[in-house]
């Protein structure tokens, strides 16, 4: 998930009660040349399966989205996790709504629409 201050969102998610990961920086090469930078953390505690991991990018980095290809647009995103109320904790400690469900595994479900159709992911 794309967070704008790492260190702040790492502090908020303390301050809720989650546990986070030192923060990590990373780079890669693009094929066109291009160097993307990040800095990534992660919640460590509690251990939740459907937590995101948290990137900030890079001053100087265009953010992907914006080089790749266009044309779709996500039409619904869902969580389903064993202990979605602390999910939704989590999410909501940093501002994030989000469709969180209970289920017994953990799941994502992403549907994208694209021109008249949809694609779905699981």
């Amino acid at each position: 998930m794309h967070v704008v201050d790492a260190d702040d969102a790492a502090k908020r998610l303390d301050s809720a009660g989650f546990i986070t990961s030192a923060r990590q920086p990373g780079s890669r090469v693009t094929p066109q040349g291009a160097t993307l930078q990040w800095t990534t953390f992660d919640v460590e505690k509690p251990r939740l399966a459907g937590a995101p991991f948290f990137i900030q990018w890079g001053a100087t980095t265009t953010h992907p989205s914006l080089t790749a290809p266009s044309g779709c647009t996500m039409s619904s995103f869902r969580i389903s996790d064993p202990a979605a109320g602390e999910l939704a904790h989590l999410l909501g400690a940093l501002g994030v709504k989000a469709d969180v469900r209970k289920a017994e595994q953990p799941r994502m479900h992403l549907t994208l629409r694209c021109g008249n159709r949809n694609a779905s992911f699981d």
